[in-house]
C-alpha cells in the first residue's frame, strides 16, 4: 500500500494534501 506512487501519483497527491491540510488546519 504505497500512497507514494510514482504510477499513480501524476497529479493526485498535489491537491488530494491540500485538501488534507485544508481540513487538517
Amino acid at each position: 500500500n504505497r500512497h507514494l506512487d510514482p504510477s499513480a501519483s501524476s497529479m493526485a497527491p498535489f491537491p488530494f494534501f491540500f485538501l488534507i491540510t485544508l481540513i487538517a488546519a
